[in-house]
């Protein structure tokens, strides 16, 4: 490597070093706005909250890095341009090639890298940091105060509002999460197959041809109650012991068209005793839930399991246009999750190659030009991404033609712009 090429890399390492603090910065900050509640509610200390920002930055290098190398090179190049030196390169019968071969040897080495963390490491931060979060909303449901009303606590499609007087004393073999409560009141709305999983006893044809719907709102008072979080399997639970419970607002349904006919009245309310009872209030993800999970928390050879065999049945649910069936929403996120960790890390190098003659061509001395230059390249290319990642939930089989375009698409054009300077 001679002096030439060694000052290039160097004149180019600030400007990419500031822009890879730019861009992380600014992604930091919109990740700290989605978890600044969720770490007030939970009361962590700066020891927790500096190691949830660094995971999140970890887990971010494949954005920040190829697009901190875009705008970078942009800076870099658009300066030494505007102050003549790569027209006094060309001037003494260089190429800009032979000046640059060593900045895109290292960008291809670094896309190798990248490609390496994209399928490790960066799966392994945003599993971890999947945890931590669970962590803090375990920790954050155990720690509820007494005399305050509480009514966000429900699994999706329902209500659950929760009040307790008093906190009971731990017992023994009582978990990191666990609350014991004493004089509790719940009051819960939903559909009572969403919020037990299964039909309620009762609910069925009438002799008069109607139906009964489960009861939709139900309130519970009862002497004690435990709210337990299970870490492993990520669910809570809330449950009553010595209590009473009563079902109101049921609604009587015509047996053919099944609109309500007529609501039951007060009087036939009826009010149950009962020794426990047992509430889930958050939805349990486990391997076969694996659709209500983050695709990019997902190890490779998860990845390669789902998408090992297309599913048999029909790609959308019967009677929608629109819904796709959990099987296929399985399948077609992991295999666009695939295609992208194979084809994303290579925007680095596709944005190195164009980087460079666009600073030559334009000569973006100005730190403004050199960011619109970059945000219209990193428009194209993940407008492009998002299109790919679309056609790929239609099972369409230019799915991976669609994730590799961008790369060759900007690669190419920075060839073709590169041989022209």
């Amino acid at each position: 490597m001679n002096i030439l090429q060694r000052y290039i890399l160097r004149e180019l390492t600030a400007p990419v070093v500031l822009s890879i603090l730019f861009f992380t910065v600014v992604l930091l900050l919109g990740k700290l706005f989605e978890m600044a509640e969720l770490l007030l509610l939970a009361r962590v200390g700066w020891g927790v909250a500096l190691e949830l920002f660094g995971i999140v930055a970890l887990s971010l290098v494949i954005l920040t890095v190829p697009m901190a190398v875009l705008l970078g090179t942009l800076s870099g190049v658009g300066r030494m341009t505007g102050e003549n030196e790569i027209l006094a390169i060309r001037v003494g019968g260089v190429s800009l090639f032979r000046v640059f071969w060593p900045y895109f040897v290292i960008t291809a080495i670094l896309s190798g890298v990248l490609m390496w963390a994209n399928w490790s490491t960066i799966p392994t931060m945003i599993q971890k940091l999947s945890e931590r979060q669970t962590e803090m909303q375990f920790r954050i449901l155990t720690n509820l105060e007494a005399g305050r009303n509480y009514d966000n606590l429900a699994p999706r499609g329902s209500e659950l509002a929760l009040y307790f007087n008093k906190r009971g004393e731990p017992q023994p073999g009582d978990g990191n999460y666990v609350l014991r409560m004493k004089e509790v009141a719940m009051r819960v709305v939903g559909e009572a197959s969403r919020l037990t999983g299964a039909q309620v006893a009762g609910a069925g044809p009438r002799s008069d041809g109607s139906i009964v719907e489960a009861p939709r709102e139900t309130v519970f008072y009862a002497s004690e109650g435990v709210i337990v979080g299970d870490l492993e399997n990520r669910s809570v639970s809330i449950t009553l012991n010595n209590g009473t419970v009563m079902p109101i607002n049921r609604l009587l349904l015509d047996a053919e068209s099944g609109n309500p006919i007529i609501r039951e009245t007060r009087e036939r309310e009826s009010i149950l005793r009962f020794e426990s009872i047992t509430q889930k209030i958050s939805p349990k993800q486990d391997k076969r839930a694996i659709e209500r999970m983050d695709p990019r928390a997902l190890r490779v050879d998860q990845l390669f399991q789902l998408t090992a065999q297309i599913p048999d049945g029909p790609i959308r649910e019967s009677g929608s246009r629109n819904r796709i069936t959990d099987e296929w929403q399985t399948y077609l996120n992991a295999r666009n999750e695939l295609y992208q960790r194979m084809t994303l890390p290579f925007s680095l190098l596709a944005f190195s190659l164009i980087a460079v003659p666009l600073a030559v061509e334009l000569r973006p001395r100005a730190r403004t030009m050199s960011f619109l230059l970059a945000l219209i390249v990193i428009l194209v290319y993940y407008s492009l991404n998002t299109l790919a990642n679309a056609v790929g939930m239609t099972n369409s089989s230019y799915t991976f033609a669609l994730f590799v375009l961008p790369n060759v698409l900007i690669g190419a054009t920075g060839i073709i712009l590169f041989r022209r300077t």
